[in-house]
C-alpha cells in the first residue's frame, strides 16, 4: 500500500509464539490456566500483582504469546487451573495441603508434611535443579489410586498415567503420577539421567526433547526407590478406613487449591517469598537446601520435619556405604597416607571385605576395581610385577576431593597438609 506521499509502507503481521508457561525479560510472567472448559488461556503475571487472563499476550514489540495447541484428551486429562487467588501465608497453605493429605489418605504427621514439601516443588520446577521424584510404596493399589486422585488435585499439571512413554506430552511440563508396572531398572535409570533442566535426549525428525518434570511413582514388590536417585523421596502409605474422595469433592479441593498454588507458584518465580538457605533451621540437610522454596521457616513445621530428614540422611548414607567407589576410597585411604602405591589386587581385596561387611553379596574383580578406579580418576600403571595404584600427589588431592564431597567419613591424619585443609571446611575427615 502507499501512503500520501506515495512512499510504499508495508505492515508486518505480528508474530505468535506459543508458550507453556515462562517469564519474560521485563518479569512479567506468562503461565496457562483454564479460564474455560474448552480452551486454554494467557496469564500475566507482574510483581506488582497486576494480572490478566486473554487467549493471547501482546508483548509489544509486535510479539505475541498464546497457549499450544493441546489434543481434546490430554485437555481432558491435565488440570490447570482456573485462575490465581491469594492463600495468605505460605505456613498456612502448607498446613493446608498437610490436612488434606492426613484427612483424606490417613498419612501420618510427618509423611503428611514431607508429601506437602513434594507436592510444593511440582509447581515452581524450574527453581530446583532436579525436579524430585516422589515415590510411592503401598500395600494395595487401591491406596495408590486413592493418593494419586488427591495428588491430580493438587499438583501442577498432574497427568496419571499407566505408562511412561517419551510419547507423553512433556511439552506441556506436566508432573507425571505414574502407575507402570513394566518399568525395568534400566528404563528408570534412564528418565532419572533425563531428569535434569538442560540436558535433552534424541525427539523426531532431528528435534531434541526434554524429558525433565516431576514424578509420582508407586513402587511394586520388589522395587528399590534408590534407582530414582538419592533425591527421591520415599513415602509409605498407611491402611486407610477412609472412603475414596468422589470426583465432585476433588474438583471442589482443586477449584480451592490450584489458583492458590498457582499464586504461590508466581511469587516464587518472581523472587518475592525468597527461602535463605543459610539460616533456615533445617539447611544442615541437603534435601532441604533442595527443596528451600518449599519449606516455611515456621516452628512447628521444622519441628515436624526435622526427624524424617535425619532420617532420609541416614539412608542415603547407607545407600552410599554400599557404592563400590566409597569402599574403594576407603580402602585406599589410610595405605595413601602411609606408601607410595598398593596393588590394585588388594585394593580389591580391602573392597570386598567392606561392603561384604555391609551385606553386598557381589564379589568385585580386580579387573572390575580397575575400572571403577579409573572412572575415579585414579589410572593405575605396572611396577614390573602388579598393576598398582601410585600415590601421586595429583591422586592423593583428588581423593581428598571425593571426601569434601557428601562421602565416607574418614579418619583425620595430623601429618597430612590435605586433611588439614579440609579442616577449614563443611566437611572434615572424623579424629
Amino acid at each position: 500500500m502507499e501512503d500520501s506521499s506515495g512512499t510504499a509502507t508495508f505492515r508486518t503481521a505480528p508474530l505468535l509464539w506459543t508458550t507453556s508457561g515462562e517469564v519474560l525479560e521485563n518479569g512479567i510472567i506468562l503461565d496457562l490456566v483454564a479460564a474455560d472448559r474448552d480452551a486454554l488461556q494467557i496469564l500475566s503475571w507482574d510483581k506488582s500483582g497486576k494480572s490478566s487472563i486473554a487467549p493471547v499476550f501482546d508483548a509489544g514489540g509486535g510479539k505475541l504469546y498464546g497457549p499450544p495447541h493441546v489434543e481434546p484428551s490430554v485437555r481432558e486429562a491435565i488440570m490447570f487451573p482456573k485462575g490465581v487467588a491469594e492463600y495468605g501465608t505460605v505456613p498456612e497453605l502448607f498446613m493446608k495441603l498437610s490436612g488434606l493429605c492426613r484427612e483424606h489418605v490417613g498419612l501420618p504427621e510427618d509423611a503428611a508434611a514431607f508429601a506437602t514439601c513434594w507436592i510444593l516443588s511440582t509447581w515452581i520446577p524450574e527453581l530446583l535443579l532436579i525436579p524430585f521424584s516422589l515415590c510411592i510404596c503401598a500395600g494395595s493399589t487401591r491406596q495408590v489410586y486413592k493418593w494419586f486422585r488427591l495428588l491430580r488435585s493438587l499438583c501442577r499439571r498432574s497427568l496419571l498415567v499407566a505408562e511412561l512413554s517419551r510419547r507423553l506430552p512433556l511439552f506441556l511440563n506436566p508432573t507425571l503420577i505414574i502407575n507402570d508396572p513394566t518399568l525395568s531398572i534400566s528404563t528408570c535409570t534412564f528418565w532419572r539421567s533425563a531428569n535434569c533442566h538442560g540436558v535433552y535426549v534424541a525427539g523426531p525428525g532431528g528435534t531434541l526433547s526434554s524429558l525433565c518434570c516431576p514424578k509420582a511413582i508407586a513402587l511394586q514388590p520388589g522395587d528399590f526407590p534408590q534407582v530414582w536417585g538419592e533425591e527421591a523421596m520415599v513415602i509409605m502409605l498407611p491402611d486407610s478406613e477412609s472412603p475414596p474422595l468422589r470426583q465432585a469433592a476433588l474438583m471442589s479441593i482443586a477449584d480451592e487449591l490450584q489458583p492458590q498454588l498457582e499464586m504461590f507458584r508466581l511469587r516464587r518465580l518472581s523472587g518475592m517469598d525468597q527461602f535463605v538457605s543459610p539460616t533456615h533451621p533445617l539447611s544442615r540437610f541437603e534435601l532441604a537446601r533442595n527443596l528451600g522454596p518449599c519449606i516455611p521457616e515456621d516452628p512447628g513445621i521444622v519441628r515436624v520435619l526435622t526427624p524424617l530428614l535425619e532420617s532420609h540422611e541416614q539412608n542415603i548414607a547407607a545407600q552410599r556405604s554400599c557404592d563400590p567407589e566409597v569402599a574403594i576410597l576407603e580402602a585406599i585411604w589410610t595405605p595413601s597416607h602411609e606408601r607410595e602405591e598398593m596393588a590394585v589386587g588388594e585394593i580389591a581385596k580391602r573392597a570386598n571385605a567392606i561392603l561384604r561387611s555391609r551385606g553386598v553379596t557381589h564379589e568385585y574383580s580386580v579387573r572390575e576395581i580397575g575400572w571403577k578406579l579409573r572412572a575415579l580418576s585414579m589410572h593405575t600403571t605396572s611396577n614390573g610385577r602388579h598393576k598398582v595404584l601410585r600415590f601421586s600427589v595429583a591422586v592423593r588431592t583428588r581423593l581428598h576431593d571425593y571426601v569434601r564431597k557428601p562421602g565416607p567419613q574418614l579418619p583425620f591424619r595430623e601429618d597430612c597438609a590435605d586433611c588439614q585443609a579440609l579442616q577449614a571446611t563443611d566437611k572434615k575427615p572424623d579424629k
